[in-house]
């Protein structure tokens, strides 16, 4: 199991900034004075059995971001996370299969609240060619959750968010193959640079 804590903070970041005059919506990079984050995240590996390895990864983080913006105040903190689970399952005669879900809370980021959804993709393969080729069947975001929407801040006498739909389930087909003999070695150097240079000179 792995564990990292972090902290970051930014001076005068350059961000997307969002402002409405007279009716008219304006998206422009503009500086943010200051952004800062503090998060832990966990990363463990398991083998509930031998051909069931499972990871897990899981992150959260409390982001602040402050500055004077266009006509507002900007003084923004949220907490974000990410969890993911990875299962690897090795089903013999060469088969194997993946079946990874994914989740994100409600991220804040600057004058946006990007809101949570997840995923889950899965795959299978078969190794073939006396295992130097590997067929492989994939799927993307199953359930079609994944989604782009969210609300934005710190606008004058406004509320606005968007939404939007990605085309995001994917199925891909592919083969690949490894050339070469497998468990072939590079053959092994031993000995100082000064006995090389000697066989030069000799040679």
């Amino acid at each position: 199991m792995n564990t990292t804590f972090s902290y970051s903070k930014t001076l005068d970041g350059i961000n997307e900034t969002l402002e409405i005059v007279n009716e008219i919506y304006y998206s422009r990079p503009g500086n943010i004075a200051t952004a800062q984050s503090i998060g832990l995240s966990v990363e463990a590996a398991l083998n509930p059995t031998k051909w069931w390895t499972l990871m897990l990864y899981v992150f959260g983080e409390r982001a602040t971001y402050t500055s004077d913006l266009y006509t507002q105040r900007l003084d923004t903190t949220g907490y974000n996370g990410y969890a993911s689970m990875t299962n690897s399952f090795q089903l013999g005669k060469g088969w194997a299969a993946e079946l990874r879900a994914d989740y994100q809370t409600d991220q804040v980021y600057s004058q946006l609240v990007i809101l949570n959804f997840g995923t889950l993709n899965m795959a299978v393969s078969k190794k073939i060619l006396k295992d130097a080729g590997t067929l492989k069947l994939a799927a993307q975001d199953l359930l079609y959750t994944r989604r782009g929407s969210g609300i934005i801040n710190n606008l004058e006498r406004t509320y606005a968010d968007w939404n939007s739909k990605y085309d995001s389930r994917v199925v891909t087909l592919s083969f690949s193959y490894r050339f070469g003999k497998a468990g072939q070695q590079r053959q092994r150097h031993t000995g100082s640079g000064s006995e090389s240079e000697q066989q030069r000179v000799k040679s």
